[in-house]
């Protein structure tokens, strides 16, 4: 089905069911070279963005733009993306419209994140996917990206006040955000070892604490969560720091959480909480923002 709705965002410019179907009538579509040509251009493009930055340390972290959003934002991003690769005469190598068209598709990227971290495609994905391809031919050639402020404001929130505009913050997009912040941060995951975001102060102290005002909710917030490599009975989970005796996965949690061994027992505590906070405030905001502008060259 997948297939279909590729050919019929490309020759039909929309993937309702309607598109889906007209696409067997198109006259214009030699289907007879039509999926091998459609592949290999996807395939050029798909090199292009796997040497770039953000794309290519994505990948280390054994995700795939897919993965961390939805099935109907990667089509979106693939459409809009083809469109442009295709607009700039396929371009590759260090040519100037190939950093043109990399940094769009970073910029295209970033946008589509924020759009499903602040839940902008709920109702008629098809629809709206429609749409965008509608607008395509408005787009400039250079992609303007999403304002830092509306950034900024987003990430206070969720960590200040456990909340995505007006809606609880969930794991499921704090953990997205995750691999995109560390992603654009240009930091590698590790080799051959299998990835998990894992709360720095383990979510079994958040649970049921009466003490602690929005306990629940907070052990979600961006501050308590980091990308960390796993091996078999090697795994954080609900360890606190101060558990962990591997000194493989001690160096792995210094280099992903950038904290100090010697931290450790001090946000092993869930009342050091705030203390976590102000810690990794500047990472997961100013340098992210920072890191950003420095990839969008």
């Amino acid at each position: 089905m997948y297939s279909f709705k590729i050919l019929s965002g490309i020759y039909q410019k929309g993937i309702k069911k309607e598109n889906v179907d007209q696409l067997a009538l198109n006259k214009s579509v030699n289907w007879d070279t039509v999926v091998d040509t459609i592949i290999e251009d996807i395939n050029l493009m798909g090199k292009v963005l796997s040497n770039s930055p953000y794309f290519q340390y994505l990948v280390t972290w054994q995700q795939t733009f897919l993965k961390i959003t939805s099935d109907a934002i990667a089509l979106n991003f693939l459409f809009t993306t083809y469109y442009d690769f295709k607009r700039k005469d396929s371009p590759v190598g260090s040519s100037a419209k190939a950093k043109v068209f990399v940094n769009n598709a970073i910029i295209l990227a970033d946008k589509l994140v924020f759009e499903y971290v602040t839940q902008k495609w709920r109702g008629s994905s098809d629809s709206k996917i429609s749409r965008n391809i509608s607008d395509f031919n408005n787009l400039s050639n250079k992609y303007n990206p999403v304002d830092s402020q509306n950034w900024i404001k987003l990430i206070t929130s969720i960590n200040d006040k456990q909340l995505i505009e007006d809606n609880t913050i969930s794991f499921g997009l704090c953990k997205t955000l995750v691999y995109h912040i560390y992603s654009t941060h240009s930091l590698m995951g590790p080799d051959n070892a299998k990835v998990d975001v894992d709360h720095i102060i383990p979510q079994s102290l958040f649970e049921g604490n009466g003490s602690i005002p929005n306990a629940t909710n907070i052990k979600n917030s961006l501050f308590n969560l980091c990308p960390l490599p796993s091996r078999d009975n090697i795994k954080k989970t609900n360890k606190t720091l101060q558990r962990i005796d591997d000194p493989w996965l001690i160096q792995q949690i210094e280099k992903y959480s950038h904290i100090s061994a010697s931290m450790f027992n001090e946000f092993s505590n869930i009342n050091s909480w705030e203390k976590l906070k102000k810690e990794r405030r500047s990472f997961y905001k100013e340098d992210f923002i920072k890191a950003k502008a420095k990839i969008i060259t």
